[in-house]
């Protein structure tokens, strides 16, 4: 729950009360403005505007569809279409010297559905082959370096035809090791384990996006995305049971995504108004592999068991949008098709004391998952007097999903959605803004499919009877500038959800599935402090925090608790100190975090990260005309917790077992050079 002292205290922090008169809010900044941080690109650029801070979505993949705006990034005036890349990947790829302005605008004033709040609206503009390149190298402790990582970006223009393409590479991972006991309700040791845990994390992207401006007006856009995810974890574990011989377990979970994506969308005017036309399609390839491997002191096999489930989704949408004003306002109507794919197969191997693999029989191993829907809306905005912002949207959506297997069905669903929004300038450097919101949320299609877990016997059953989950939302957010101070966000919210996504009873498991009705409420802040006022010229400090709860009623025992897995608190400082007549900065960011307990029917686990992710860097801007940076994760180390009981034979019943866990996160050394031509 939130405490209110806490509240309070962070209420006077991010809104302190100055004396000076009110300052209007900046607007337009120009590259100038941030030229003490030597930005290499436009994120470098939108991250240091006060008071904004980037939606924090990686891609828009867990939106439905593309729907209405959700992002708070516009390029060129606008909308990011693309589904796979976030507005971050987006300005990461412009490089900063075509950057001619970023406006800062209320979102509710551009008359684009869906956005409210702070908005960036970034005018880049090309006249020849400009880019910017990194090179990174990790060192991390417990594993072998990687010191092949980095990014190219290029853009450029040739008469009305502009053109970006950007390759990332990034070989992340991560080391840890610790010990992991179990013990029965009296405190007798069952068993005890020394885990070593090694991570790979390699990621491969690329993308090439085209914009044609010719002079008829019409605005065209295509873009080409391809991403590779590939996640190694691997555990070993010296196991010491109290009642049979030490052994040791070996734990690998590969899990790789390959994802390639074409967008694209033209704009021009037709008859009163403006039509927009949008189209992506997406294939993704998702194989799995999970393998356990049991062996005696002295190394002979005792068990394996190797489990591969490959999976194909896609997904086609197609939009169109129509602006006109009429009725002393701005009118949008929308419409979009999508249809969505998912096939699954798994298979299970299983072999003891060193024989052959054998299939094992897990039921139904093959799913099929299809959705095909439709949405519309009509979208009203207008400006009542000179400082309030109305915008009013009714749609509604009509979906049919067909699932294949024992239990597939055909189901056909209409959801009302929509909502209204009312911003509010109530003085030069305040803005108050009221939403309220009828949502419907996206399916994740691999609730459909079952899931076995190798390592901790968390097994998962696919459910065919799932729903997407739906919610009223209101929220209320004012927006304060403070002038030299910085400026500050604060937002309330509180949701009616219906159909939630939760743990619950399935067949003759458990798995995912829909919980009748639920809430889900707290407050967020959002801010930049500067610290040229006191004196420490060149400092800043960009805060977010996040502070949620919820309550819906358990399924198994009908008791009140959290929904699983819940982000409760969520705090993102980032301090950076530009020193003033050197080319040097430092600073640093700190996350810490907390969730809500996981929750199955025979077990509830928390897991706790302490204190929480800390990163400190050091800058040069101009080393030899390069920026050099120096960076390094977890310098302390991280201590991940977790506890778990386990109780028999569901939560109903009597604790049977304590499982406690204590894991040690090795430090990671980043060395980077970027450089722009």
């Amino acid at each position: 729950m939130i405490r209110s002292s806490l509240l309070s205290l962070i209420l006077a922090c991010s809104f302190q009360a100055t004396a000076e008169a009110p300052v209007a809010q900046k607007s337009i900044f120009l590259p100038e403005d941030f030229a003490q941080f030597a930005p290499l690109n436009a994120r470098d650029m939108v991250e240091r505007i006060p008071g904004f801070r980037l939606s924090d979505s990686r891609g828009q993949d867990e939106s439905r569809g593309l729907g209405q705006a959700t992002e708070n990034v516009l390029i060129n005036g606008q909308r990011i279409s693309s589904k796979s890349s976030s507005a971050a990947d987006i300005l990461e790829r412009i490089p900063a010297a075509t950057v001619a302005r970023i406006e800062l605008r209320e979102g509710a004033s551009l008359d684009i559905p869906g956005l409210s709040g702070l908005v960036v609206n970034v005018i880049a503009e090309a006249d020849e082959i400009s880019g910017t390149w990194a090179y990174r190298a990790r060192i991390i402790d417990g594993q072998t370096p990687l010191y092949f990582g980095g990014e190219l970006s290029l853009s450029g223009q040739q008469k009305n035809l502009g053109w970006t393409a950007n390759v990332n590479i990034e070989p992340r991972g991560s080391a840890g090791s610790g010990t992991e006991i179990f013990v029965d309700p009296d405190r007798n040791v069952l068993e005890t384990r020394d885990l070593v845990q090694k991570n790979l994390f390699p990621d491969i992207e690329g993308s090439l996006g085209l914009r044609w401006t010719p002079a008829s007006g019409l605005v065209a856009n295509m873009n080409v995305d391809y991403i590779n995810e590939k996640r190694d974890q691997r555990e070993s574990a010296d196991r010491l049971p109290s009642d049979q011989p030490a052994f040791r377990q070996l734990i690998q979970d590969i899990d790789e995504s390959t994802l390639a994506e074409l967008s694209g969308d033209v704009e021009f005017d037709a008859l009163a108004g403006r039509l927009k036309l949008i189209g992506v399609y997406s294939d993704r390839s998702s194989p799995f592999t999970s393998k356990r491997e049991r062996t005696d002191p002295f190394g002979d096999p005792i068990d394996r068991s190797f489990f591969r489930q490959v999976t194909d989704e896609s997904e086609l949408i197609l939009r169109s949008e129509y602006k006109w004003e009429a009725f002393a306002g701005s009118w949008e109507a929308s419409f979009e098709v999508a249809e969505n794919t998912l096939d699954s197969s798994s298979t299970l191997l299983e072999s003891f004391a060193g024989a052959e693999l054998l299939a094992v029989d897990i039921g139904e191993s093959d799913v099929s998952v299809e959705e095909s829907r439709s949405e519309g809306f009509l979208t009203y905005s207008r400006l009542l007097g000179e400082a309030i912002q109305l915008q009013l949207s009714l749609g509604a959506e009509v979906s049919e999903i067909t699932s294949s297997g024992t239990n597939g069905q055909i189901r056909t669903f209409t959801r009302p959605k929509g909502g209204a929004t009312l911003s509010w300038q109530f003085a030069p450097s305040s803005t108050l803004n009221a939403r309220l919101n009828r949502r419907v949320g996206q399916l994740d299609f691999f609730d459909f499919v079952s899931q076995l877990d190798l390592n901790d016997g968390d097994n998962q059953v696919g459910n065919s009877d799932i729903v997407p989950e739906q919610s009223w939302r209101i929220e209320v957010e004012l927006e304060q500038q403070f002038g030299a101070w910085g400026a500050g966000n604060v937002l309330v919210f509180a949701e009616a959800l219906e159909d939630i996504v939760d743990q619950i009873p399935v067949g003759d498991g458990e798995g995912p599935g829909n919980i009748d009705d639920g809430t889900r409420y707290g407050i967020e802040f959002e801010g930049t402090i500067n610290f040229d006022p006191v004196g420490i010229e060149g400092a800043q400090l960009v805060y977010s925090a996040g502070f949620r709860d919820s309550e819906i009623e358990d399924p198994l025992t009908g008791e009140t608790r959290a929904i699983n897995r819940e982000d409760l608190i969520e705090v993102d400082l980032e301090l950076r100190h530009d020193i003033a007549g050197t080319d040097l900065a430092w600073g640093f960011e700190f996350t810490p975090e907390l969730s809500a307990d996981n929750v199955r029917l025979d077990s509830i686990r928390t897991d706790r990260d302490q204190p929480g992710r800390l990163n400190i860097f050091v800058e040069h801007k101009d080393l030899w005309g390069l920026t050099a940076r120096a960076e390094v994760f977890r310098p302390f180390n991280d201590i991940e917790k977790q506890s778990r009981l386990r109780f028999d034979p569901d939560r109903t019943g009597s604790l049977v077992e304590i499982e406690r866990s204590r894991i040690v996160e090795t430090p990671i050394l980043i060395f980077e050079l970027n450089g722009r031509f």
